[in-house]
């Protein structure tokens, strides 16, 4: 395989962990594979020991195609995926040391967590004209409270929403609030 000096070097880089940063078809999945080929064959890395990570499904599943012609069934031996779908799965797998229950965790898009919210704002009777939820404005309220410690103030509109789900997921005396 004709690689060239810079892609040689981080296929043979002596440290454990390499960002691969370059341009669309310069070769940065051809590199990967290299990589985790040359771990595995020359220094004895278990394919369980490695973490292939990329921003796309797309590009995953061609790192995953490519390191199978290129080292067999070793190849479903190593955890490859998106950040965010490795991410979750570590959520899945994990979750309950952090107090999540594992099989209950989803994730939405945009539009499904909209949705969500407007109907649990009319089904608290918060919902006005006004005032429609957004994910951002709930997000902020949660990011300010984690930030501070203090919860929002009680004429914010995301303050029924966030006093439920806090009551909900955080310790029963941190959801403090200004006097």
């Amino acid at each position: 395989m004709m690689l060239n000096e810079h892609q040689r070097k981080v296929i043979e880089a002596t440290e454990e962990n390499i960002l691969c940063i370059a341009p669309p078809g310069s070769g940065k999945t051809r590199v990967l594979v290299e990589r985790a080929a040359h771990l595995i064959e020359n220094k004895k890395v278990s394919p369980f020991e490695l973490l292939l990570l990329t921003f796309t499904r797309k590009a995953a599943g061609e790192m995953r195609e490519r390191l199978v012609e290129r080292i067999g069934n070793n190849a479903h031996n190593i955890t490859i995926g998106t950040f965010h779908a490795v991410a979750l799965g570590l959520i899945q797998r994990f979750g309950e040391f952090i107090g999540l229950r594992p099989g209950r965790i989803t994730v939405y898009g945009d539009w499904e967590t909209n949705y969500l919210l407007k109907e649990i704002a009319i089904e608290m009777g918060v919902y006005k004209k006004a005032w429609k939820p957004k994910k951002k404005d709930v997000d902020k309220a949660f990011n300010d409270y984690y930030n501070s410690g203090i919860a929002p103030e009680k004429e914010d509109p995301a303050y029924k929403i966030f006093k439920v789900f806090a009551a909900k997921s955080l310790p029963q005396d941190s959801a403090k609030t200004t006097p």
